[in-house]
């Protein structure tokens, strides 16, 4: 499992804090997202396949933490086949529940295994991953909603995260992880 610890000197947390809000999902296409926040786990290289970015945030009293997650949907392609797929690549940061600002604890980012992380795009075989990119840029549907309706990859996301965060860096048990949950 690969991750990277890194400190959000752009301020992306709270602006995306203050366009989203709390219990909520915003999809974003790339250009509005890059407006609102820059993360300096993203380099240009795999911005240039993201079709859209969605971003969760869900709150938990018990704690007083709030959770974002900012899920990049990557588009790419098997070598052998040239088959399409989406990668999600989360982000995830720990968040005040009073205010919103960043916990001490900062954020963390990517390369988990998890529920619907990878899934395939099909209709696209024939057409170069720039091409591929560019069409379903075309296509998001952008926009804010509640939690419960964002896509699935995204909430499995968080809860991986969240999970895995809680196990090895905040130290919670097992048993005190379902009693937030």
């Amino acid at each position: 499992m690969k991750q990277k610890f890194f400190a959000d000197h752009y301020g992306a947390a709270e602006k995306l804090w203050e366009d989203v809000g709390s219990n909520n999902v915003k999809i974003y296409d790339v250009q509005d997202y890059q407006n609102v926040a820059q993360i300096p786990v993203h380099p240009l290289g795999l911005t240039a396949k993201w079709t859209h970015v969605a971003v969760a945030t869900s709150g938990e009293e018990a704690t007083g933490r709030d959770w974002m997650i900012v899920a990049p949907y990557r588009l790419d392609a098997s070598k052998a086949t040239n088959e399409k797929c989406y990668d999600i690549d989360p982000v995830l940061f720990v968040l005040e529940s009073d205010t919103g600002s960043p916990h001490p604890s900062g954020a963390v980012a990517y390369h988990q295994t998890f529920a619907d992380r990878t899934t395939p795009v099909t209709g696209f075989k024939d057409m170069t991953l720039e091409v591929a990119v560019n069409d379903l840029r075309s296509k998001v549907t952008t926009g804010l909603l509640p939690l419960p309706a964002a896509p699935p990859g995204v909430l499995e996301a968080m809860q991986h995260m969240v999970g895995k965060l809680r196990a090895d860096f905040i130290g919670e048990s097992a048993r005190e992880r379902q009693s937030h949950e």
